[in-house]
């Protein structure tokens, strides 16, 4: 059997027998007000809560780069050791953190193995339009951010 979570946002956690799939892994929550006006920075704490009580993550799916997609990635990817799965602009996040020898980039449609008994299958990702019918940021990480 295998059971799912929405864990914010986007995310979603696939839990299985023995394992956990994370797609858009999103514990921190920072509410409005941080988001609009301070600087968003991954809820260690939160993430490490919500981690310990899962069973070991297999892999761990970024579908796009907002915020509320791959804020909490490196964290949750600092905590295991499963692969973590995106484009070329989760690389570029991820290297922000010292992570992009952990970011497998793949393209839309790849079928990847995690092991005997799960694949995934890379679908492209279309963000809803929200603010007048449109996308209010890109997603899209073109090279590597700097750390503050």
């Amino acid at each position: 059997m295998i059971q799912v979570r929405w864990t914010g946002a986007a995310g979603l956690e696939f839990s299985g027998e023995d394992a956990t799939v994370l797609i858009d892994p999103y514990f921190s929550r920072p509410g409005m007000r941080k988001i609009f006006l301070g600087r968003l920075a991954a809820d260690c704490a939160a993430v490490k809560k919500h981690i310990r009580a899962m069973k070991p993550i297999k892999a761990v799916v970024v579908r796009h780069t907002h915020f509320d997609h791959a804020l909490d990635v490196s964290a949750v990817a600092a905590r295991c050791s499963a692969p973590v799965l995106g484009s070329q602009s989760l690389a570029n996040l991820m290297d922000a953190h010292g992570l992009k020898d952990r970011v497998r980039i793949c393209a839309p449609g790849e079928k990847i193995r995690i092991d005997h008994r799960l694949d995934i299958t890379m679908l492209p990702s279309v963000h809803g339009r929200m603010m007048l019918g449109r996308i209010p940021y890109p997603g899209r990480i073109v090279s590597r951010p700097r750390r503050r």
